[in-house]
């Protein structure tokens, strides 16, 4: 492979990761996955040396800037992350349809980096570490190879030869291509939205539950068990470690082999239908929940009050308010939570107490009855019969029975993650047969049980446990602590939390070491980079002007404060600094001169139109009869490079550039 074609694999491949990256984070409309397929095609067209014009590339740059400006428009000051997105994907095809120099290419490659970069502000749901890697090797063969045809071309030698580069620019290129390696893969280790979920496409849930769960499939948890789902501040020590219950879905719809949720209705929050227990202490906390796209908010237990306080959508004009509380006493807004929302709620903890007694199981109300129902054939089972009967061994009430049942879950069933594969009705073969089973097993279970002696209950879906940070007194709940568990009804205490998967699904975990700094840097990353919202650009915009309004007052002056000689001081420091800026403009010119514009700055002959190099330079030393060793030196290196530059010869090395301006400025040394 040549070194153009093996320069040209490198740049398709980290304009194609990079695009990759952008288009499937979620927050851009499916039609620009079409900018994949057009940009390998214009990737072969620079392959083969075609582009468009420099006009026609920035009329395509200008139309992007416009669509930027209507997302703008349409989305508010929050989607200028979006809106910058689509004008950099256009800007890149723009560049990539008109490049025709390695410059232009290395513009190219600054664009693909700023895309990478967006992508990871934009996703939510979607992991692309192994894009962000495989886009970091691409880049670094891409300058790699970019450096190697480079250096040929300079030489004069065909890009099929061989050649030895400057070590300098060769160490230069492989420490950027190693920094990229390395802070893609930092990025992979520390942020799991990015690097540690499964590769695949944003569904709108990801940072939820869903809504069936199949006993016949895997266990209930999110995409990565590294995923923070929620954060919960303001708790005291004491209750951050007690092992508490992030109550996100509840599954009232039993069946033979799963459980389901139903459609949610909003009530008040003095609604009989909600079944609040009203005694016993509140609490206040906060909730920094990520996008989960669902309506019901999560909570620790029964909710009495909740207020948004910014967030859950990323345009600051559609506020999000609460509708009243689902079934389940759990917030409901009046959007679906498309982005990372914080909001308050003041209620009591939902965890498993020493249980009074309460009534027998009797009269059900009518709005609770859909709770006992069983799914097919579970009353014509006669060794479900069995196990469901307590044959006298405790007494007829709730909170008896419900401890009765937790009991024989957790003594004679056995918690495991690695179950075959059931047959149909694998609740059933999970109770009488297999005894063995994930935390989705134990609560399917618990709750049928409960149903079949006249008990109310439903399965409850979230998080449990968790990990607990001391220093900020926040607990952190990921995919790992996803739990399943059941809230059944007594009628003296309403609604009540029961579990009966055997201990250790539910402990919390105490952070330190790396996993505090990781959780540091993530939450960094999430609060000001990916959850970067209104309120945030509200304060620095406040705190700018607040600090130009400071600045103003510092520099306030009247002309009769002004003393001359110090006007004068600083009139003389502008004028110096215009010098030093002219003489570095005049060197930095001079560098750029050809060889003739060298020669002719220094000697003082003035060249003629259509004069070569070759006659030009004979003529000067006829007229300046210089030393016999500067005539001979500038005679050899003009030869040298006429060989390079027309007859393909590598003859021509960076350092008889040097050698060619510093002859001359001997030359001019020697005139006068």
């Amino acid at each position: 492979m040549t070194p153009w074609k093996w320069y040209m694999v490198g740049l398709t491949g980290a304009v194609s990761m990079s695009l990759v990256a952008v288009t499937l984070s979620g927050a851009l409309n499916p039609v620009w996955f079409m900018v994949v397929p057009v940009a390998l095609f214009l990737n072969y067209r620079r392959a083969s040396g075609q582009s468009i014009s420099g006009f026609m590339a920035t009329v395509i740059g200008l139309g992007g800037f416009g669509l930027g400006a209507s997302v703008v428009v349409q989305l508010g000051v929050d989607g200028l992350v979006v809106a910058g997105a689509q004008t950099i994907l256009v800007l890149l095809l723009a560049r990539l349809a008109s490049a025709e120099t390695l410059d232009h290419d290395q513009q190219l490659l600054a664009l693909t980096l700023l895309a990478v970069l967006t992508a990871t502000i934009l996703n939510l749901g979607l992991s692309f570490g192994f894009v962000l890697i495989f886009y970091a090797i691409f880049a670094s063969w891409a300058l790699l190879g970019r450096q190697m045809v480079r250096g040929l071309t300079e030489l004069g030698t065909d890009q099929s030869g061989e050649v030895a580069l400057p070590a300098r620019h060769m160490m230069g290129v492989a420490v950027l291509a190693l920094g990229l390696i390395l802070g893609s893969s930092l990025l992979f280790v520390l942020f799991p939205r990015i690097g540690l979920n499964s590769f695949g496409i944003n569904s709108g849930r990801t940072m939820g539950l869903p809504e069936e769960v199949s006993l016949d499939g895997g266990r209930l948890a999110l995409e990565g068990d590294n995923i923070v789902a929620a954060r919960v501040l303001g708790l005291s020590p004491e209750s951050g470690s007690s092992g508490l219950y992030l109550r996100f879905e509840d599954y009232p719809v039993l069946t033979s082999s799963g459980f389901r949720t139903e459609p949610l209705e909003a009530y008040p929050p003095d609604s009989e239908v909600l079944r609040r227990r009203e005694a016993g202490e509140t609490y206040r906390y906060t909730v920094q929940l990520a996008a989960h796209g669902s309506v019901q908010l999560p909570a620790l237990g029964l909710v009495r009050r909740a207020r948004v306080l910014e967030g859950g959508t990323p345009n600051p004009s559609r506020v999000l308010r609460i509708l009243g509380l689902s079934r389940v006493g759990l917030p409901i807004v009046n959007r679906v939570v498309t982005g990372s929302i914080r909001y308050t709620v003041d209620g009591s903890f939902g965890v498993p107490t020493k249980r009074p007694s309460t009534s027998t199981p009797g009269t059900v109300p009518e709005d609770l009855a859909p709770f006992l129902d069983l799914p097919s054939g579970a009353r014509d089972s006669l060794d479900l019969r069995r196990l469901a009967a307590t044959d006298g061994l405790v007494d007829t009430s709730s909170s008896a029975l419900v401890s009765y049942f937790e009991t024989m879950l957790r003594q004679e069933f056995k918690y495991s993650l690695d179950i075959p594969k059931l047959p149909e009705d694998s609740l059933y073969t999970f109770l009488i047969r297999e005894r063995q089973g994930h935390c989705e097993f134990f609560a399917a279970g618990l709750t049928l049980l409960l149903r079949m002696n006249g008990i109310p209950a439903r399965v409850v879906g979230g998080f449990a446990g968790g990990t607990w940070d001391a220093s900020t007194s926040t607990l952190i709940f990921s995919g790992r602590h996803a739990h399943a568990w059941v809230e059944w009804w007594s009628p003296d205490l309403g609604w009540q939390l029961a579990d009966g998967t055997p201990a250790g699904s539910q402990s919390v975990e105490l952070l330190s070491g790396f996993q505090l700094l990781r959780e540091r840097m993530q939450r960094f990353w999430d609060d000001y980079v990916v959850d970067f919202g209104w309120q945030e650009q509200v304060e620095i915009v406040r705190d700018a002007a607040n600090e130009s309004k400071d600045l103003r007052e510092a520099f306030k002056f009247s002309f009769g404060q002004m003393k001359w000689h110090q006007v004068g001081l600083v009139a003389l420091g502008i004028f110096a600094l215009g010098l030093i800026g002219l003489f570095i403009h005049t060197w930095w010119k001079r560098r750029q001169w050809s060889l003739r514009q060298q020669l002719e700055h220094y000697s003082g002959v003035e060249s003629r139109p259509g004069e070569t190099l070759r006659y030009y330079l004979e003529r000067v030393l006829r007229e300046l009869a210089p030393s016999h060793d500067l005539n001979e030196g500038l005679r050899e290196l003009e030869r040298r490079y006429e060989a390079f530059r027309f007859g393909g010869h590598p003859t021509w090395r960076e350092g008889d550039a040097h050698e060619w301006r510093r002859l001359c400025l001997e030359l001019g040394r020697q005139r006068s």
